[in-house]
């Protein structure tokens, strides 16, 4: 099934992962640089301002913006991918830059795709490089210092946001030693997990020097783990049955509250026409998605070692739905109690998670929900103990992102 392909070939992925041997990374990146992360369901530019001092390293942020066109999704028209895909982020960037006085050519623009991309350079790696083209002609015509314009591996995004969160919480600094967290990052395609300790058979240790101290770094990805594509994983395990599984995913609204005849379980793709939730069989397809990955032997090291485990992105969105922030083992609980029983969605879904009730994320928050306690705490799953986990959405004020970690880090 291709589902289990993709998510088979995010393991394989694991074996291939660079060799890191002595690398280091650099020192002596531009004082500036506008990091482009390029996501599944979007980009987002973020503007730092990097300074290196003997044993200190700092990046702050000093400007953020978004467009909602996905660099992945250019591709039937590629040549589209630099005017309608950055150009707006451009616009926005220089706009600013005059405000604070800063000239264009002081700023190294970096474009770095993440999963999105990852899938098209597989499957269509012309199309991948025909964006790619299209985006280096608009930096170029926009009269900008580009530097890296690629696709980032899933293993070093997920080294980039473990630097980020450490260094955000102090655990970076020079001085005074402290103990490492882990992280999970879960995006829409995409899942990585870096931890700071013992790698499992086949995955190298990166080093990362830092504010003169050297730290190795177990990054772990999977394409195909993201939630959108984990959920969509799980749809084409329930319609390869015969009884309408995908229903159980998603809370009954036979009264069609906010106007909803059917839920948008897929981005548009796929309509879920009634839903009759029920935590242990929309648990079981889930697992069905996960358990290929053997991800209880890669999380190993993690559970014995008893490391905090920082949730971001969609690990944070969905705990924060379901308000068990700082009570993770609850979810299943309320997710029972919430998804399950006669018109579960118009009263005790929509009201509870306060979402707008034509939002996909409120039609999927119980799928999603499910997925998240699947993946971290289910038999297919990490396993890890609730007491290990928490999520955020900022760290000392700052919202986590591997872009700044890339910022830290030079390049």
């Amino acid at each position: 099934m291709q589902h289990l392909a993709l998510l088979r070939a995010g393991l394989a992925s694991l074996a291939l992962l660079l060799c890191p041997g002595s690398q280091t990374f650099a020192d002596d990146a531009a004082r500036y640089l506008a990091v482009i992360d390029a996501g599944s369901s979007g980009s987002r530019l973020h503007l730092y301002e990097r300074t290196a001092a003997e044993r200190s390293v700092d990046a702050k942020q000093l400007f953020e913006a978004r467009a909602s066109e996905a660099l992945a999704s250019f591709e039937r028209s590629p040549s589209e991918a630099g005017p309608r895909g950055i150009q707006p982020l451009l616009e926005q960037l220089f706009a600013r830059l005059t405000s604070l006085n800063i000239e264009r050519g002081a700023v190294h623009v970096h474009v770095l795709a993440t999963a999105g991309m990852r899938r098209l350079d597989a499957d269509n790696p012309a199309a991948a490089q025909a964006i790619y083209q299209s985006v280096r002609h608009t930096l170029a015509s926009a009269g900008v210092a580009a530097r890296r314009i690629e696709t980032l591996s899933g293993r070093l995004e997920g080294v980039y946001a473990w630097v980020d969160v450490n260094d955000l919480s102090g655990a970076l600094a020079s001085t005074p030693a402290r103990a490492t967290v882990a992280v999970i990052e879960v995006g829409g395609a995409s899942a990585q997990l870096a931890y700071s300790g013992e790698a499992p058979a086949g995955a190298p240790l990166t080093p990362v020097l830092l504010n003169g101290r050297s730290h190795q770094v177990v990054s772990l990805t999977w394409l195909g783990l993201g939630q959108d594509e984990a959920r969509r994983a799980m749809i084409n395990v329930a319609r390869s049955r015969s009884n309408a599984d995908e229903e159980q995913c998603y809370p009954d609204n036979r009264k069609a509250t906010g106007g909803l005849s059917t839920f948008d379980a897929d981005g548009s793709r796929y309509l879920v026409n009634r839903g009759r939730f029920s935590f242990e069989q929309c648990s079981a397809m889930y697992d069905a998605v996960i358990r290929p990955l053997g991800l209880p032997a890669l999380a190993t090291a993690l559970r014995e070692a008893k490391l905090p485990l920082i949730g971001l992105a969609s690990v944070y969105f969905s705990l924060a739905d379901w308000q068990v922030i700082g009570q993770p083992g609850s979810l299943a609980s309320t997710l029972r109690g919430r998804c399950e029983g006669e018109d579960a969605y118009g009263d005790k879904v929509v009201d509870f998670i306060r979402r707008d009730l034509k939002h996909r994320f409120a039609q999927t928050a119980c799928a999603n929900g499910t997925f998240m306690h699947a993946l971290l705490f289910g038999p297919a799953g990490l396993r890890v103990n609730p007491a290990q986990v928490s999520a955020v959405a900022s760290i000392n004020g700052q919202p986590p992102s591997w872009a700044r970690g890339f910022a830290l880090l030079g390049r």
